[in-house]
């Protein structure tokens, strides 16, 4: 079967950039794609079907009422494999729907925080993994967690969608440039806890005083975080981009010496994989996401969550060690060729597709 007539059906939030990530892969590869979702979006060459539910859209609730509708999509489209992204919220609807070959993607809080939330959506995920053909990890620690709450290792793939390595240059020696800079690209929510970030600046440019901090993105702590700049005096070396074009993050990305992350959750962080093909020195949070990417003191900086101390010592010593930070580009950068590399695990995706439909 040509890959033209090939229908592969997306139950995902048609906004997310992990959706958008897949979706555009397999449309540039020729397969028919359509996408069911609970939330607006528009994705070039591709058919988003709105589950809209009006005013009960704006709650959790929706998901088991669109179930229906959902259902009755999914028996006119006939697609040939559905593929869901979020296990408490899409993953539960498309189990529920009984369509096969099912394949589910985990992100990230809808294994390590959603079902420790409540006895409900913990069982919302088991519910899924039950009843999914294949199940995508995003990472290691994901894949455990998966195991724990009934996912079967041979059902299991883990591996991170990677970036798309087209979209970088080598970054080399370069002399030390006068202005140092710092760049986060992670979304102002309080999962992000981009307020460790603003509380650590001025204990850095106490000691350096030509940083430039740049964030970019947008979210609900925007105001809270301007304010909290501007409190402690640090709003003139502190600059909030909002949010920008992927090639836009990528340009700042490419500038940058330091990256920094201040997550105190994640699955598989793109913005690490990012920054780390971009050649930018991370300095990260000590969790399980970030560990597995990073060697500490080598090829980044894991330092204490939650600890602003210690992050703005992080951030000091990578700033003033210019020969660790061009070491640390080109290591990264040759790990992210070796695996995090989009067009090679997007293959991997593509190739179960076929397995599971031709079965």
């Amino acid at each position: 079967m040509s890959n033209n007539k090939i229908h592969v059906c997306y139950l995902a939030d048609a906004s997310s950039i992990h959706t958008f990530k897949m979706v555009d892969y397999f449309r540039r590869r020729g397969y028919r794609v359509s996408v069911i979702s609970f939330n607006p979006g528009e994705i070039k060459g591709v058919k988003v079907y709105f589950v809209n539910l009006k005013f009960l859209s704006k709650f959790k609730l929706k998901y088991l009422l669109g179930f229906p509708k959902v259902k009755r999509l999914l028996a006119k489209l006939k697609p040939d494999i559905l593929h869901t992204i979020y296990l408490t919220s899409y993953g539960f609807v498309g189990a529920l729907t009984g369509f096969h070959p099912l394949f589910v993607s985990a992100i990230g809080s809808d294994v390590m925080v959603r079902p420790r939330e409540s006895f409900i959506l913990k069982h919302l995920v088991k519910y899924a993994l039950k009843r999914a053909d294949l199940v995508h990890s995003q990472a290691g620690h994901l894949t455990r967690e998966l195991l724990s709450l009934g996912g079967k290792p041979e059902k299991i793939l883990t591996f991170t969608y990677g970036v798309d390595l087209s979209l970088f240059k080598q970054k080399g020696d370069r002399e030390s440039q006068k202005q140092k800079i710092v760049v986060s690209t992670r979304a102002l929510e309080p999962i992000y806890n981009l307020e460790l970030l603003i509380y650590s600046t001025p204990k850095v440019l106490g000691k350096i005083p030509n940083v430039k901090f740049l964030l970019i993105g947008s979210g609900r702590e925007e105001k809270k975080l301007k304010e909290l700049a501007t409190k402690l005096g640090v709003n003139q070396s502190v600059k909030f981009l909002g949010k920008l074009s992927n090639e836009g993050v990528l340009n700042y990305l490419g500038k940058a010496d330091v990256y920094i992350s201040t997550s105190l959750s994640d699955g598989q962080s793109i913005s690490l994989l990012e920054a780390m093909a971009a050649g930018a020195f991370p300095v990260v949070t000590n969790i399980p996401a970030n560990q597995a990417w990073i060697k500490d003191n080598k090829s980044g900086f894991l330092y204490l969550t939650n600890n602003s101390d210690d992050l703005a010592k992080k951030i000091l010593e990578a700033l003033t060690n210019d020969e660790l930070r061009y070491k640390a580009a080109k290591e990264n950068q040759n790990l992210i060729k070796e695996k995090g590399s989009y067009l090679k695990n997007m293959g991997i995706i593509e190739k179960n597709y076929l397995r599971l439909i031709n079965n």
